[in-house]
C-alpha cells in the first residue's frame, strides 16, 4: 500500500539525456530552423501566386436597396493561378471603391485547378453599408464612368497546397466596366391615361445589372428646360432591356434632343439620397 502511494505521489522525473537519444529527437527538433524556414518560404510562395492570379468578373448585380444595405449576386472566376492545385478558404473580404471600403463581401471557398478556372457564385447576399460617402462615389463611379475599379481587401485566408498550410492575405483589384457607355433610343411616345407613355430601348454593355427602383424623372428640352415630369420601374439588365415612363410633358420629345434626368426615386433608400449626384440620365 505504501508502495503504491509513493508511486501515486512522486513527480515523474523528465530524463532530457535519454530522450535526446529517442529516435525521432533530430526530426523533431533538429531540423526545425528548416522546417520554419520552408514554411515561410511556402507562405511567400503561395502569397505570390495568388497576387499573380486574376478574378475576372463576369456580372454584379445590385438589388434590393434599403435606408442602409442592399443585395449583391456576383459571379466570376479565378484564373492564372500556377500549376499547383488549392483550396483557399472561405473569407471576409472589404469593397473598396474610389473613396475607401463600403461594406464587407463574403466570399465563399475556392478550389482552384492546375491551370484552370475556378468558378466563384454569389447569390443575393445583403451588404451592409459600412460608410455612405464611400458607397455614393462608388454608385457615382458605376452610372457615370466607361471604366472602373473595385478592390477586395483584407481577406484572411488559409490555401492549402501541395501538402502545406498557408495563412495568407487576399487582396485582389477588380477592372470592371461601368455604364457611361449605356445606349438609350426613344422607340415611341403615346398617350397613356391622360398623360404620355414614353419608351425606350436600352443597351447595357457591362458586367454590371442594376435595380435603381422607381425613378422620377425630370423631362428637359435641348437647351435644358424642364418640360414634364416622368417616372417609371428602372431596371438596367445586362444586353437588351427596355424602359417605360409614364406622366405629363408639355412639348414634343424628340429624338436626340429631349433628356430624362433621374432627381428622385419613390422608395426610402440609400438611392433617394444620392439619385441626384450619380446622374441617372436618358438620352432621347
Amino acid at each position: 500500500m505504501s508502495s503504491a502511494c509513493n508511486s501515486i505521489d512522486s513527480t515523474p522525473s523528465f530524463n532530457t539525456a535519454s530522450f535526446s537519444h529517442h529516435p525521432d529527437f533530430n526530426h523533431l527538433f533538429k531540423n526545425w530552423p528548416s522546417t520554419l524556414q520552408n514554411f515561410v518560404k511556402m507562405n511567400a510562395i503561395t502569397q505570390s501566386i495568388l497576387n499573380n492570379s486574376k478574378l475576372e468578373i463576369d456580372f454584379i448585380k445590385i438589388t434590393n436597396a434599403t435606408e442602409s444595405s442592399f443585395l449583391i449576386s456576383l459571379k466570376g472566376k479565378t484564373t492564372k493561378i500556377g500549376v499547383a492545385k488549392a483550396t483557399v478558404s472561405a473569407m471576409t473580404v472589404d469593397m473598396v471603391g474610389p473613396r475607401g471600403a463600403f461594406g464587407r463581401l463574403n466570399v465563399p471557398e475556392i478550389k482552384m485547378g492546375s491551370f484552370g478556372a475556378a468558378d466563384i457564385t454569389i447569390v443575393e447576399q445583403e451588404i451592409a453599408i459600412i460608410n455612405m460617402e464611400a458607397f455614393k462615389a462608388f454608385v457615382a463611379s458605376i452610372m457615370q464612368d466607361d471604366q472602373l475599379v473595385m478592390r477586395l481587401e483584407n481577406g484572411q485566408v488559409t490555401v492549402k497546397s501541395m501538402g502545406m498550410t498557408s495563412n495568407i492575405v487576399y487582396n485582389k483589384v477588380l477592372n470592371l466596366r461601368g455604364l457611361k457607355s449605356l445606349e438609350t433610343t426613344l422607340l415611341k411616345v403615346e398617350a397613356d391615361d391622360g398623360g404620355v407613355k414614353s419608351t425606350f430601348s436600352v443597351v447595357n454593355p457591362s458586367q454590371f445589372e442594376v435595380d435603381l427602383g422607381t425613378v422620377i424623372y425630370e423631362v428637359q428640352d435641348k437647351d435644358g428646360n424642364r418640360i414634364g415630369e416622368q417616372k417609371g420601374a428602372t431596371y438596367v439588365s445586362r444586353g437588351e432591356s427596355s424602359l417605360a415612363l409614364h406622366g405629363s410633358v408639355e412639348g414634343d420629345v424628340s429624338s436626340g434632343e429631349t433628356r430624362f434626368v433621374g432627381v428622385d426615386v419613390e422608395e426610402e433608400n440609400w438611392l433617394k439620397q444620392i439619385m441626384r449626384s450619380i446622374e441617372v440620365v436618358v438620352t432621347a
